[in-house]
Protein backbone atom coordinates (compact mmCIF):
# COMPACT_ATOMS: atom_id res chain seq x y z
CA UNK A 1 0.00 0.00 0.00
CA UNK A 2 1.34 3.51 -1.07
CA UNK A 3 0.34 5.95 2.02
CA UNK A 4 -2.42 4.01 3.35
CA UNK A 5 -3.89 3.18 0.44
CA UNK A 6 -4.96 0.02 -1.10
CA UNK A 7 -3.94 -1.07 -4.81
CA UNK A 8 -5.62 -3.48 -7.19
CA UNK A 9 -4.67 -6.01 -9.60
CA UNK A 10 -5.30 -6.37 -12.94
CA UNK A 11 -5.37 -8.61 -15.70
CA UNK A 12 -3.43 -6.54 -18.00
CA UNK A 13 -1.76 -3.10 -17.40
CA UNK A 14 -4.92 -1.15 -17.76
CA UNK A 15 -7.07 0.70 -15.53
CA UNK A 16 -9.87 -0.41 -18.03
CA UNK A 17 -8.69 -4.51 -17.72
CA UNK A 18 -10.59 -6.90 -15.32
CA UNK A 19 -9.71 -6.33 -11.40
CA UNK A 20 -8.55 -10.08 -10.18
CA UNK A 21 -8.03 -8.70 -6.68
CA UNK A 22 -8.01 -5.24 -4.24
CA UNK A 23 -5.30 -5.44 -1.69
CA UNK A 24 -6.25 -3.72 1.56
CA UNK A 25 -4.16 -5.62 3.90
CA UNK A 26 -0.55 -3.46 4.87
CA UNK A 27 0.67 -7.32 5.97
CA UNK A 28 0.12 -8.84 2.44
CA UNK A 29 3.40 -9.02 -0.13
CA UNK A 30 2.64 -9.58 -3.18
CA UNK A 31 6.14 -10.55 -5.66
CA UNK A 32 6.97 -9.67 -8.61
CA UNK A 33 7.48 -11.80 -11.45
CA UNK A 34 11.04 -10.10 -12.32
CA UNK A 35 14.05 -10.13 -9.73
CA UNK A 36 14.67 -6.95 -9.96
CA UNK A 37 11.09 -6.21 -10.03
CA UNK A 38 10.44 -3.71 -13.16
CA UNK A 39 8.13 -1.98 -15.15
CA UNK A 40 6.48 -1.65 -18.22
CA UNK A 41 4.52 1.34 -20.17
CA UNK A 42 1.09 0.35 -20.18
CA UNK A 43 -2.49 2.72 -19.59
CA UNK A 44 -2.21 5.90 -17.51
CA UNK A 45 -3.43 5.83 -13.88
CA UNK A 46 -3.89 7.93 -10.93
CA UNK A 47 -3.52 5.91 -7.40
CA UNK A 48 -5.83 7.91 -5.81
CA UNK A 49 -7.89 11.34 -6.40
CA UNK A 50 -5.16 14.20 -5.53
CA UNK A 51 -2.39 10.61 -5.53
CA UNK A 52 0.47 9.81 -7.78
CA UNK A 53 -0.39 8.95 -11.58
CA UNK A 54 1.60 7.49 -14.03
CA UNK A 55 1.86 4.39 -16.73
CA UNK A 56 4.14 2.64 -15.62
CA UNK A 57 2.94 -0.76 -14.37
CA UNK A 58 4.32 -4.18 -12.31
CA UNK A 59 3.41 -7.74 -12.95
CA UNK A 60 3.03 -9.42 -9.75
CA UNK A 61 1.70 -12.79 -8.88
CA UNK A 62 -0.90 -13.28 -6.23
CA UNK A 63 -1.19 -17.25 -5.34
CA UNK A 64 -1.84 -18.74 -8.33
CA UNK A 65 -2.86 -15.78 -10.86
CA UNK A 66 -0.48 -13.10 -12.48
CA UNK A 67 -1.52 -9.81 -12.80
CA UNK A 68 -0.74 -6.02 -13.15
CA UNK A 69 -0.16 -3.53 -10.18
CA UNK A 70 -0.30 0.24 -11.03
CA UNK A 71 3.49 0.93 -10.24
CA UNK A 72 3.57 4.19 -8.14
CA UNK A 73 0.17 3.07 -6.34
CA UNK A 74 2.60 0.24 -4.08
CA UNK A 75 5.28 1.04 -2.01
CA UNK A 76 9.00 0.26 -2.47
CA UNK A 77 9.66 -3.35 -0.24
CA UNK A 78 5.76 -4.52 -0.84
CA UNK A 79 6.05 -6.35 -3.83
Amino acid sequence: MNDGHPFSIRASASTSSAKIATVRDADIRVPCTTTPCTGKDGGSYTCWSGGPRDNVWLKVKLGSRLGWVAGRCVEGGRL
